[in-house]
Protein backbone atom coordinates (compact mmCIF):
# COMPACT_ATOMS: atom_id res chain seq x y z
CA UNK A 1 0.00 0.00 0.00
CA UNK A 2 1.33 3.74 -0.03
CA UNK A 3 2.38 4.24 3.31
CA UNK A 4 4.58 1.35 2.91
CA UNK A 5 5.85 2.26 -0.05
CA UNK A 6 6.81 5.75 1.34
CA UNK A 7 7.98 3.81 4.22
CA UNK A 8 10.57 2.17 2.10
CA UNK A 9 11.75 5.51 0.49
CA UNK A 10 11.85 7.05 3.33
CA UNK A 11 14.48 4.39 4.90
CA UNK A 12 15.95 4.14 1.61
CA UNK A 13 16.99 8.23 2.20
CA UNK A 14 17.79 8.11 5.41
CA UNK A 15 20.66 5.04 4.78
CA UNK A 16 21.68 7.29 1.29
CA UNK A 17 22.34 10.51 3.46
CA UNK A 18 23.45 9.04 6.51
CA UNK A 19 26.17 7.30 4.24
CA UNK A 20 27.23 10.10 2.17
CA UNK A 21 27.35 12.50 5.08
CA UNK A 22 29.49 9.93 7.07
CA UNK A 23 31.56 9.47 4.14
CA UNK A 24 32.07 13.34 3.95
CA UNK A 25 30.60 13.61 0.37
CA UNK A 26 27.99 16.43 1.92
CA UNK A 27 28.71 18.55 4.90
CA UNK A 28 25.56 17.81 6.45
CA UNK A 29 23.05 15.29 7.66
CA UNK A 30 20.05 16.88 5.31
CA UNK A 31 17.77 13.93 7.01
CA UNK A 32 18.00 14.90 10.72
CA UNK A 33 14.99 16.96 10.42
CA UNK A 34 13.19 14.64 8.96
CA UNK A 35 10.33 12.59 10.62
CA UNK A 36 10.76 8.71 9.56
CA UNK A 37 7.41 7.29 8.11
CA UNK A 38 6.80 4.14 10.54
CA UNK A 39 5.39 0.95 8.02
CA UNK A 40 1.44 0.15 8.42
CA UNK A 41 1.00 -2.55 10.73
CA UNK A 42 -0.60 -5.44 9.50
CA UNK A 43 -3.80 -6.90 12.05
CA UNK A 44 -3.72 -9.99 12.85
CA UNK A 45 -6.85 -11.25 11.92
CA UNK A 46 -8.30 -13.99 14.30
CA UNK A 47 -11.66 -15.46 14.78
CA UNK A 48 -14.50 -14.59 17.85
CA UNK A 49 -15.79 -17.64 19.68
CA UNK A 50 -19.09 -16.02 17.63
CA UNK A 51 -17.72 -16.38 14.70
CA UNK A 52 -16.40 -19.46 15.16
CA UNK A 53 -19.54 -20.92 15.88
CA UNK A 54 -21.47 -19.21 13.44
CA UNK A 55 -18.69 -20.95 10.75
CA UNK A 56 -20.13 -24.45 12.74
CA UNK A 57 -23.52 -23.42 11.57
CA UNK A 58 -22.80 -22.61 8.26
CA UNK A 59 -20.84 -25.98 7.45
CA UNK A 60 -22.93 -27.85 4.50
CA UNK A 61 -21.60 -31.59 4.29
CA UNK A 62 -19.29 -33.89 5.38
CA UNK A 63 -16.14 -32.70 3.67
CA UNK A 64 -16.56 -28.81 5.53
CA UNK A 65 -17.41 -30.46 8.83
CA UNK A 66 -14.38 -32.20 9.33
CA UNK A 67 -11.84 -29.49 8.10
CA UNK A 68 -13.57 -27.21 9.82
CA UNK A 69 -12.75 -29.36 13.38
CA UNK A 70 -9.49 -30.27 12.26
CA UNK A 71 -8.71 -26.90 11.78
CA UNK A 72 -9.91 -25.72 15.36
CA UNK A 73 -8.28 -28.96 17.15
CA UNK A 74 -5.28 -28.66 15.61
CA UNK A 75 -3.77 -25.20 14.14
CA UNK A 76 -2.41 -27.48 10.98
CA UNK A 77 -1.32 -25.44 8.18
CA UNK A 78 -2.98 -25.79 4.72
CA UNK A 79 0.23 -27.68 3.31
CA UNK A 80 -0.24 -30.20 6.09
CA UNK A 81 -4.22 -30.31 5.42
CA UNK A 82 -3.52 -31.13 2.10
CA UNK A 83 -0.94 -33.69 2.85
CA UNK A 84 -2.67 -35.74 5.52
CA UNK A 85 -3.29 -39.29 4.91
CA UNK A 86 -5.79 -41.21 6.75
CA UNK A 87 -2.92 -43.49 7.89
CA UNK A 88 -1.71 -40.76 9.58
CA UNK A 89 -4.49 -40.89 12.10
CA UNK A 90 -5.32 -42.71 15.31
CA UNK A 91 -9.10 -42.06 15.78
CA UNK A 92 -8.83 -43.93 19.26
CA UNK A 93 -5.84 -41.83 20.77
CA UNK A 94 -7.33 -38.91 18.77
CA UNK A 95 -3.59 -38.03 17.54
CA UNK A 96 -2.55 -36.87 14.24
CA UNK A 97 0.89 -37.57 13.23
CA UNK A 98 2.74 -35.17 11.10
CA UNK A 99 5.72 -35.38 9.17
CA UNK A 100 8.72 -32.91 9.40
CA UNK A 101 7.89 -30.71 6.28
CA UNK A 102 9.31 -28.72 3.19
CA UNK A 103 9.91 -25.84 5.14
CA UNK A 104 10.13 -25.03 8.70
CA UNK A 105 7.57 -27.43 9.81
CA UNK A 106 9.19 -29.77 12.67
CA UNK A 107 7.68 -33.31 12.79
CA UNK A 108 5.19 -33.69 15.58
CA UNK A 109 1.69 -35.15 17.05
CA UNK A 110 -1.22 -33.09 17.30
CA UNK A 111 -4.49 -34.10 19.63
CA UNK A 112 -7.99 -33.94 18.17
CA UNK A 113 -11.15 -32.84 20.00
CA UNK A 114 -13.95 -34.91 20.28
CA UNK A 115 -15.56 -33.18 17.94
CA UNK A 116 -13.05 -33.15 15.39
CA UNK A 117 -12.30 -37.30 15.96
CA UNK A 118 -16.10 -37.87 15.12
CA UNK A 119 -16.53 -35.78 12.28
CA UNK A 120 -13.17 -36.76 10.61
CA UNK A 121 -14.57 -40.42 11.20
CA UNK A 122 -17.86 -39.63 9.43
CA UNK A 123 -15.92 -38.09 6.22
CA UNK A 124 -13.53 -40.77 5.67
CA UNK A 125 -16.19 -43.53 6.34
CA UNK A 126 -14.71 -47.21 5.72
CA UNK A 127 -11.93 -45.76 4.07
CA UNK A 128 -8.60 -46.98 5.60
CA UNK A 129 -5.78 -45.01 2.98
CA UNK A 130 -4.89 -42.27 1.54
CA UNK A 131 -5.40 -38.82 1.47
CA UNK A 132 -8.04 -37.33 4.11
CA UNK A 133 -9.30 -34.70 1.52
CA UNK A 134 -11.16 -35.04 -2.00
CA UNK A 135 -13.32 -33.23 -4.00
CA UNK A 136 -17.18 -33.64 -3.60
CA UNK A 137 -17.62 -35.50 -6.53
CA UNK A 138 -14.33 -37.34 -6.16
CA UNK A 139 -13.11 -36.39 -9.78
CA UNK A 140 -9.63 -37.68 -8.53
CA UNK A 141 -7.90 -40.55 -7.04
CA UNK A 142 -7.69 -41.18 -3.15
CA UNK A 143 -4.28 -41.32 -4.05
CA UNK A 144 -3.71 -38.03 -5.55
CA UNK A 145 -2.81 -34.45 -3.02
CA UNK A 146 -5.39 -32.15 -3.27
CA UNK A 147 -4.32 -28.47 -4.11
CA UNK A 148 -3.50 -25.82 -1.46
CA UNK A 149 -5.81 -23.71 -3.40
CA UNK A 150 -8.34 -25.77 -3.37
CA UNK A 151 -8.50 -25.88 0.28
CA UNK A 152 -7.86 -22.21 0.71
CA UNK A 153 -11.34 -21.80 -1.79
CA UNK A 154 -13.55 -24.13 0.60
CA UNK A 155 -12.72 -22.30 3.55
CA UNK A 156 -13.22 -19.07 2.01
CA UNK A 157 -16.48 -19.86 1.25
CA UNK A 158 -17.35 -21.19 4.59
CA UNK A 159 -15.96 -17.86 6.17
CA UNK A 160 -18.11 -15.74 3.68
CA UNK A 161 -21.47 -17.92 4.55
CA UNK A 162 -20.61 -17.62 8.16
CA UNK A 163 -20.28 -13.53 7.87
CA UNK A 164 -16.74 -13.75 9.38
CA UNK A 165 -14.80 -9.79 9.87
CA UNK A 166 -12.30 -10.94 7.68
CA UNK A 167 -11.52 -13.11 4.85
CA UNK A 168 -10.68 -16.48 6.41
CA UNK A 169 -8.03 -18.34 5.51
CA UNK A 170 -6.45 -21.62 6.67
CA UNK A 171 -3.71 -19.48 8.03
CA UNK A 172 -6.43 -17.18 10.04
CA UNK A 173 -7.89 -20.61 11.52
CA UNK A 174 -4.39 -21.51 12.42
CA UNK A 175 -3.63 -17.72 14.44
CA UNK A 176 -7.35 -18.38 16.04
CA UNK A 177 -6.31 -21.82 17.44
CA UNK A 178 -2.82 -20.35 18.64
CA UNK A 179 -4.97 -17.65 20.82
CA UNK A 180 -7.47 -20.00 21.90
CA UNK A 181 -4.95 -22.67 23.16
CA UNK A 182 -2.36 -19.63 24.56
CA UNK A 183 -5.51 -18.81 26.82
CA UNK A 184 -6.50 -22.18 27.55
CA UNK A 185 -2.57 -22.90 28.74
CA UNK A 186 -0.86 -19.78 29.01
CA UNK A 187 1.97 -21.86 27.47
CA UNK A 188 3.88 -20.01 24.72
CA UNK A 189 6.70 -23.16 24.30
CA UNK A 190 3.78 -25.66 24.40
CA UNK A 191 1.95 -23.34 21.82
CA UNK A 192 4.89 -23.18 19.55
CA UNK A 193 5.16 -26.90 19.51
CA UNK A 194 1.99 -28.00 18.55
CA UNK A 195 2.14 -25.28 15.76
CA UNK A 196 5.49 -26.93 14.42
CA UNK A 197 7.69 -24.16 15.26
Amino acid sequence: NTQNYLCNINKAMFIFFGWAYKKHYIDTDIMVDVERIKPKVKKKERLSVEEMEACRDAVKNDRERALLELMFSTGMRVGEIAALRIEYIDLQKRTIHIPAGKSDSAERDVYLTVKARNAIKKYISDRNNGYVFRPAKNIIAHDKQISNGTIEKWVKGLGERAGCHCETTVHVFRKTFASEEYRRTKNVKYVSIILGH
